[in-house]
């Protein structure tokens, strides 16, 4: 499910915000269930259109969804979980989750196709895992643009001529 226009359109009523996003969260609350909801993490993490607000209207808008949503929702919810997060957070964001939905971090045996060696910094471990290549990402909003993508610990570069 997905709402347009973005929070950050509420700016100049920021007591409406939770109201707003209201049937997100009913639609979340239907489809976890009830007995899960007080261990259910519940973050919301605001993007460039609220980046380009003054501080003043980011934090209006923050304090209306601290105080209202506890209220009316039991997800595991703190002030701490509402926040404006920076373009860096947001692309890393957005390729951890592709990546995940695209099973990229799964550790895989004999593929032959396109694979790379993972060593886990403070591990005992001295064989490398082996995992497949991650996928870049493009997350062009109507604020903002971010591109991540994984950089080879190597590459190979042929000499030019």
């Amino acid at each position: 499910m997905k709402i347009k226009p973005g929070i950050s359109e509420l700016a100049k009523t920021p007591e409406k915000a939770s109201d707003y996003i209201y049937p997100l969260l009913s639609f979340a609350s239907e489809h976890i269930p009830k007995n899960k909801h007080q261990e259910t993490p519940l973050y919301i993490l605001c993007t460039a259109g609220m980046r380009i607000l003054p501080e003043s209207q980011q934090e209006a808008l923050l304090e209306d969804l601290r105080t209202d949503i506890p209220v009316h929702f039991n997800f595991l919810f703190s002030d701490s979980h509402v926040e404006v997060i920076s373009g860096k957070q947001e692309g890393v964001y957005a390729w951890i989750g592709i990546n995940f939905v695209l099973g990229r971090f799964n550790h895989v045996h004999n593929d032959d196709k396109a694979v790379v060696e993972v060593h886990v910094p403070g591990s005992d471990q001295q064989e490398a895992l082996m995992r497949k290549r991650t996928a870049g990402v493009l997350d062009m909003g109507g604020v903002s643009t971010q591109i991540a993508y994984e950089v080879p610990k190597t590459a190979y570069c042929k000499p030019a001529a």
